[in-house]
């Protein structure tokens, strides 16, 4: 007796819209509750899909769930199979190797040649946000350091060292990544002792002994 190969398929579409179906409703009966929640998506071309019409509570979450101190991470190897306006609207992205046009359509987005995601080697990614994009390494080892991911943030920090705001609010959220590591410690022992912004962040780019000084009594706790 001959088994029929089709005979498997409306089943297994009939689960996947079923899932999707339990994704989105679980997210919109629980979305009250998801406060200093993570939710992690994996497949996330699946319940994101271009054919998907309307804004979904995913979407939602996504442009409000700041205010609920919720953070969604969505998790895909398929971006080209993933609305537009979700695109659009995710604030940072990490993006490991691609091929074809996947990496073509990543690449407009981060704003570097595709032949650089094509590229990548194990471990390797880029990350981008609304303010810049670096290349940086999820583990350190003996080819490589975190210097050209830190000399990038350094170098957008200087391009805007008159904004108070902005220079506070990456030295907070990637301060610490850095190579030499800034903190906003830093900067207020820094102006209690004469120097201004720029020159501390200056100093840190130099690994001049002066900001190690700076950084070690802040690391100590001597101030």
């Amino acid at each position: 007796m001959k088994s029929n190969p089709h005979l498997g398929k409306p089943l297994y579409y009939l689960s996947q819209v079923a899932s999707v179906t339990f994704i989105l409703t679980f997210l919109e009966l629980m979305r009250g509750r998801l406060n200093n929640a993570l939710i992690v998506i994996d497949e996330a071309h699946r319940v994101l899909n271009r054919y998907v019409v309307g804004e979904t509570i995913i979407e939602k979450l996504i442009r409000e769930g700041r205010h609920d101190k919720a953070l969604l991470t969505l998790i895909t190897q398929n971006p080209l199979d993933l609305k537009h306006n979700v695109l659009d609207i995710v604030g940072h992205y990490v993006v490991f190797k691609l091929n074809g046009k996947s990496a073509v359509e990543a690449s407009s987005l981060l704003g570097v040649d595709n032949e650089e995601l094509i590229g990548l080697r194990p471990l390797e990614l880029y990350y981008h946000n609304t303010d810049f994009t670096v290349r940086a390494y999820l583990l350190e080892d003996g080819d490589y350091d975190y210097a050209e991911a830190s000399s990038t943030i350094y170098r957008k920090l200087l391009d805007r060292i008159n904004d108070t705001n902005y220079v506070r609010a990456v030295i907070k959220r990637f301060g610490r990544a850095l190579d030499p590591v800034i903190v906003p410690q830093v900067l207020d022992l820094g102006s209690r002792l004469g120097y201004d912004v720029k020159s501390i962040v200056e100093m840190a780019i130099r690994r001049d002994p002066r900001y190690m000084e700076l950084l070690s009594r802040v690391v100590i706790g001597e101030d």
